[in-house]
């Protein structure tokens, strides 16, 4: 871990953020004003392995400050698509805390709830009649409502669009829910995607550079993500994809462990490895940002290497 967090620094040495990146994210007093619309305290009392309070704030504004890297400074609805961001990259951490964790007496409830035909339709749809939280069951009702909440907020944006507008949120969103809750599924994309859907949020689609980027960014989120977490995943038989994109259930529970201690080797031989791997997904990601976007995407990945977990 020493010799990865000694290469990330010498990397973003080369590819430090210009002095124009004076704000980046959600404001301190926007989140704190989402923190109490929403109750992060009781969010964080009721996950407590996902972490105290501060913890959940800093999780929603990292969405934010991934949008906030695709979304031009002067766009007439910025702050909206950062508090969409801000909820939805919460909503999404507390859920991957109740897949993994197996907190059954959520996961059904929240599965039903939020199933792919719902999250679509809410996400097209901004009235009552499609909230997510109508027939949701009492327990996961305050997680549910913070995905009801960011995807409201995304049909009120779009209303008056054509229905092709929301296209690519609503294949990002089916394909984030199929790779995570299907054990036969290939979890990559329920790791990579969501930095994607951040950003599609601006105008629902993103400037074929901006999605090259960020498709990079996600690649190399879901890979410093699944690095810190390597020790616990392979303990759990998790999906990591240092071992296997698909959970250890998922596949011949022999081939799992097979890679795993074919990945162990390697990074005991070569411990440079990992460093060339994550350094290789991280100049890709800022090679292929536009200039406007190159400076708050270091500055993302800059925060990440310092520790700011997903």
């Amino acid at each position: 871990m020493l010799h990865v967090r000694s290469r990330h620094r010498t990397a973003l040495a080369r590819s430090q953020p210009s002095a124009s990146v004076t704000q980046l994210g959600l404001a301190r007093e926007r989140l704190d004003q989402l923190a109490l619309e929403h109750d992060f305290a009781d969010l964080a009392a009721r996950y407590p392995s996902r972490g105290d309070e501060a913890r959940l704030r800093q999780l929603a504004w990292l969405g934010s400050a991934f949008a906030d890297a695709a979304t031009p400074h002067d766009h007439p609805q910025r702050e909206q698509v950062l508090r969409e961001a801000a909820l939805f990259n919460l909503a999404i951490a507390l859920f991957d805390t109740v897949i993994d964790d197996v907190i059954l007496e959520e996961r059904a409830g929240l599965l039903r709830a939020l199933h792919p035909d719902k999250l679509v339709l809410r996400l097209r749809d901004a009235s009552p009649a499609a909230s997510l939280c109508r027939e949701a069951e009492l327990r996961p009702r305050p997680l549910i409502r913070l995905f009801d909440a960011a995807l409201c907020s995304i049909a009120q944006r779009f209303a008056g669009q054509p229905p092709s507008a929301l296209d690519a949120l609503a294949s990002a969103l089916e394909q984030m829910y199929i790779s995570e809750t299907e054990a036969r599924y290939d979890r990559s994309s329920a790791k990579s995607l969501p930095i994607v859907f951040y950003s599609l949020l601006p105008d629902g689609g993103a400037r074929e550079h901006t999605l090259a980027a960020f498709e990079r960014l996600g690649v190399f989120v879901a890979l410093l993500d699944d690095w810190k977490d390597l020790r616990s995943d392979v303990l759990a038989a998790r999906a990591n994809l240092w071992v296997s994109p698909r959970d250890g259930h998922g596949v011949v529970p022999v081939q799992y462990v097979a890679r795993a201690l074919c990945t162990m080797l390697r990074l005991l031989l070569a411990p440079a490895y990992a460093a060339d791997v994550l350094e290789g997904a991280m100049q890709q990601a800022v090679a292929l940002a536009a200039p406007d976007e190159r400076d708050k995407i270091v500055a993302c990945i800059s925060l990440l290497r310092s520790g700011v977990d997903t």
